[in-house]
């Protein structure tokens, strides 16, 4: 999410497409009955997104195992500032900082 939630906003910015970046991905996979929402009953995965930070992407800064980034150099629009699995924090500005892992999810058979 560090450099992919970032690059997906800054093309998407200012057309309207937040839903196709929140809850749409989950359903196109066949588990918006799980993921995609904030609501009772679901897994309470989210991202806190500032949406007005600016950033150049430096590959060598990234915490990915390849660094080689097409985006290397670029401007983007949009930080990843927390995220939450399960409810619990597991990444905060830059570090992993515990909790829970995550779990392989199959596509429900139709």
């Amino acid at each position: 999410l560090e450099l992919l939630l970032p690059a997906s906003w800054t093309a998407a910015h200012g057309l309207g497409l937040l839903h196709a970046l929140t809850a749409r991905p989950a359903d196109l996979v066949g588990l918006g009955h799980r993921k995609g929402r904030i609501a009772a009953g679901l897994d309470a995965d989210f991202v806190l997104f500032d949406t007005e930070a600016e950033w150049t992407v430096d590959a060598t800064a990234l915490r990915h195992r390849h660094k080689p980034t097409p985006y290397d150099g670029q401007r983007l629009r949009g930080r990843v500032d927390a995220t939450y699995l399960r409810g619990r924090l597991v990444y905060e500005r830059g570090s992993l900082v515990g909790g829970p892992r995550g779990t392989t999810l199959e596509r429900p058979r139709r």
